[in-house]
């Protein structure tokens, strides 16, 4: 959108790591704090979209602040019925979760989908080559081996970044966990690490907006990882323009 040209781009951060089968968040996404993996949703009329609550498994009673615009169902499935605005609650330990649900007409919808097929999305492999060699003198300084980039996980990364710019989560749009890209490329680690963020326009800045998170920087200076691959889609015109990915393995 044209308002954000010339308005410093807004960061976000965050960062996940699986050590054998169990996933844990890093401080910008704690896992112990419930809450739902979207506070806006935007479907079409007859479309879906589902809901999770995280932090979580106990039994989640949902509803709908309008049901003849958006219903959800005992899973959190919200489907659109017609154009116009709706609340979704979820509560859950005594708390309330709300997820703004939009209902847009058949018709929108489909001129939206065609003309976000057209976004001019690019990458620059000198960004995440930069990317990884300020990883490596972090590393160095605290006489931590380098990592290397992998080309598997470059692609993985690539992907992922790829997918930020339709749902920013470790959370992939299908719903899955992050680390289930890894299956596409047949990699079949026993520790991994993702870190995420959005809005930086350069290595250094979003090099220095991980260093300065525990999380992010948990992951970077993990001695056990030992691989890594960066992803960058630069979407032009968007909010946030720049989506980056860092994926690490043992």
């Amino acid at each position: 959108m044209k308002q954000y040209k010339n308005k410093k781009a807004m960061a976000l951060l965050m960062a996940a790591v699986l050590a054998g089968s169990a996933l844990y968040s890093g401080v910008a996404d704690a896992a112990s704090a419930i809450k739902l993996n979207k506070k806006t949703a935007k479907i079409a009329v007859g479309k879906s979209v589902t809901l999770k609550v995280r932090g979580t498994k106990k039994k989640v009673k949902w509803k709908s602040s309008k049901k003849s615009v958006a219903t959800v169902n005992a899973k959190g499935k919200v489907t659109g019925k017609k154009a116009g605005k709706a609340v979704v609650t979820a509560k859950v330990k005594g708390k309330t979760l709300k997820c703004k649900v939009i209902v847009t007409k058949k018709q929108a919808a489909k001129k939206n989908a065609k003309t976000a097929g057209k976004k001019n999305t690019t990458s620059d492999i000198s960004l995440q080559k930069k990317v990884i060699s300020i990883v490596n003198k972090n590393r160095k300084k605290k006489g931590l081996e380098a990592l290397t980039m992998d080309e598997k996980l470059m692609k993985a990364a690539q992907d992922r970044a790829k997918e930020l710019t339709k749902s920013f989560s470790h959370t992939r749009p299908n719903g899955t966990s992050c680390f289930t890209i890894f299956e596409k490329y047949k990699i079949t680690p026993t520790a991994s690490g993702e870190n995420i963020a959005a809005g930086q326009r350069s290595a250094a800045a979003v090099m220095d907006s991980w260093m300065n998170s525990p999380g992010h920087k948990e992951n970077i200076m993990n001695n056990r990882f030992k691989k890594i691959g960066v992803g960058l889609v630069i979407v032009p015109n968007d909010m946030y323009s720049y989506y980056w990915v860092q994926m690490f393995t043992e």
